[in-house]
């Protein structure tokens, strides 16, 4: 394991042992810092990671992680974090990404033709809670936030494409977007559908999110992002 994934892993395991008791904490549980072969996706030639709140609280309603929730070593952590596409995703929540991701880019798990692996990240938050992150109040989203560790995890994968479909005015704010990053857009009578920004290295892809999945919106805005891609060589 990268020794600076290793301290980052260890960080975010410290806390969630402070504060896996509150009373919102999903129980059993573990941090879930990525979805996704972490290794390969540091070998991709492309990086491409999307981007989440939190973990959902259905992560553990079912038999995905095969690890014990009070004890339990970084190393069994990064194991089961990095197979969790090859056992049992949660594919409801997933396969909103997947559309994009396969048709130019990456995808979750090795695909023949596919070089590129993509993983998964939460942004404020690697646990899971009950109620959901939008029904906690901001005691309580305080109490979990683990911006902080995200923006440092966020610089060490340092990506090259950013695929997220949150409140818009959360990812302007967490990315520190610019106006002048902008560089395509599509905005309806409701607001933005699609914004694009380059900044730095990495592109920064806002969808919008409509029906509490993401990515889900009309099939002609998924094609402009295709077209996107496929204009600009962002592809494998």
């Amino acid at each position: 394991m990268d020794e600076r994934l290793k301290q980052i892993t260890e960080e975010y395991v410290s806390d969630f042992s402070q504060k896996r008791d509150l009373d919102f904490v999903v129980k059993p549980s573990i941090p879930i810092i990525w979805f996704g072969d972490i290794e390969g996706y540091l070998n991709s030639s492309k990086k491409v990671i999307t981007v989440g709140l939190n973990p959902s609280l259905k992560e553990f309603s079912e038999s995905r992680f095969h690890i014990g929730s009070e004890d339990f070593s970084v190393e069994k952590l990064y194991c089961v974090l990095n197979d969790y596409f090859k056992v049992n995703p949660y594919r409801n929540y997933f396969n909103c990404f997947s559309k994009i991701l396969e048709t130019q880019i990456a995808t979750y798990n090795f695909t023949y033709g596919k070089k590129n692996t993509a993983i998964h990240i939460d942004m404020y938050s690697s646990i899971a809670t009950n109620p959901t992150w939008g029904k906690l109040n901001k005691f309580k989203k305080n109490s979990i936030n683990q911006f902080g560790l995200f923006i440092k995890l966020l610089e060490l994968l340092s990506p090259d494409v950013v695929l997220i479909s949150l409140e818009w005015q959360q990812v302007l704010e967490s990315f520190q977007l610019k106006q002048n990053c902008l560089i395509l857009k599509k905005h309806s009578p409701h607001g933005p559908e699609l914004e694009i920004y380059q900044q730095d290295k990495k592109l920064i892809v806002y969808v919008r999110n409509r029906t509490g999945k993401p990515f889900s919106v009309k099939n002609e805005i998924m094609d402009d992002v295709k077209d996107f891609f496929k204009i600009n060589k962002v592809e494998q």
